[in-house]
């Protein structure tokens, strides 16, 4: 991957790249605040707590979503769950320009919380989400 200009940190100018943009989506009929709110309650196994991340923080939903029950072969779906959810979030057409103006730098999810899944933490890690989010700018 070119490392050359990387977006590192979705803070500031690149804060709509984080899953904690204020930014709604629809799944199953319920209006999510953001995308963390939606990916925290689809892996609930039980369907009807899912309400509950309608009208809370994304910080909230993500520290929630650490002591569901998760669904059935979640580990399994949820990328691409994350990718559905990456998707209707750059439907917003303000979205959809910010990401086609990163160009072509590469996005690389830098985090302090440990997470090399998602992102990259102390240098190493999948950075699925960067990868995702420079998938969806070169469908866009």
């Amino acid at each position: 991957m070119n490392r050359k200009n990387p977006i590192t940190l979705f803070r500031n100018k690149f804060s709509f790249l984080s899953n904690f943009y204020p930014a709604s989506v629809v799944v199953d009929g319920r209006t999510y605040p953001t995308v963390e709110n939606a990916y925290q309650a689809l892996k609930c196994a039980n369907n009807a707590y899912r309400d509950l991340f309608t009208k809370i923080t994304p910080a909230q939903a993500k520290e929630q979503g650490k002591r569901v029950k998760v669904r059935k072969n979640w580990h399994k779906e949820k990328k691409a769950v994350m990718w559905q959810l990456l998707l209707k979030k750059f439907e917003h057409p303000a979205l959809k320009l910010a990401l086609k103006e990163t160009g072509k730098r590469p996005i690389l999810h830098e985090n302090n919380w440990k997470d090399n899944y998602w992102g990259i933490w102390k240098g190493g890690g999948k950075n699925l989400l960067g990868k995702m989010l420079m998938q969806i700018r070169d469908i866009l």
